[in-house]
């Protein structure tokens, strides 16, 4: 690690269980920034970066430098598309097991030093749902948005008549009646619980 130098982008990502597409997901392939005033590192495994740092950007919480969760968002935007995007933003907001919050996000954004990638940061804001439970989830629900639809709700709870509970939808439209689902089996035995 050269001085000032910090594990960031994908490397990061991969520290906070973020996640990529297997295009970036290289093992083998470390990223390292250092400040724009030094010489990005140049050798055999390493994708270097000269970065901009501002003060909190990064600390020692693995044991070494790492950009914090939201500065590397940040930095996955000029990498990312969209959708990628919005799935590794999820990730850290989820409800499940939070390594931050939509508004250390929007505030990351709004003071964020580069201009590659702020489109998508600023539209994948819009778009994070901390109740995502999967990539998969993630990339389904920004397609359909994209594609002009309405925004399914995310992982919504369904209740019989009686009130039991029956089961989870991934996504779903319940004005239009309407529910997606990554997999087909589960589908099923929920329309089967709602059929008794």
């Amino acid at each position: 690690m050269p001085y000032a130098g910090v594990y960031s982008h994908v490397t990061a990502a991969a520290l906070y269980r973020m996640p990529v597409p297997l295009r970036l997901s290289s093992p083998r392939e470390l990223h390292i920034s250092v400040p724009a005033t030094r010489r990005a590192v140049d050798a055999r495994a390493i994708v270097g970066h000269k970065v901009t740092f501002r003060p909190g950007d990064w600390d020692g919480r693995f044991g070494f430098p790492v950009t914090t969760p939201e500065r590397t968002w940040c930095d996955l935007a000029s990498l990312l598309t969209l959708p990628e995007l919005v799935a590794a933003g999820d990730k850290l907001i989820s409800r499940r097991l939070p390594q931050t919050s939509r508004a250390a996000l929007e505030l990351a954004v709004a003071t964020y030093p580069s201009r590659r990638g702020i489109r998508n940061l600023r539209r994948g804001l819009v778009l994070l749902s901390d109740r995502a439970e999967s990539p998969r989830e993630s990339l389904l629900r920004v397609a359909i948005v994209l594609a002009g639809l309405p925004e399914p709700e995310v992982n919504r709870s369904v209740y019989s008549a009686s009130g039991k509970f029956l089961g989870r939808l991934d996504l779903c439209c319940p004005h239009l009646k309407l529910s997606l689902e990554r997999y087909l089996e589960e589908l099923r035995t929920i329309l089967d619980r709602l059929s008794r």
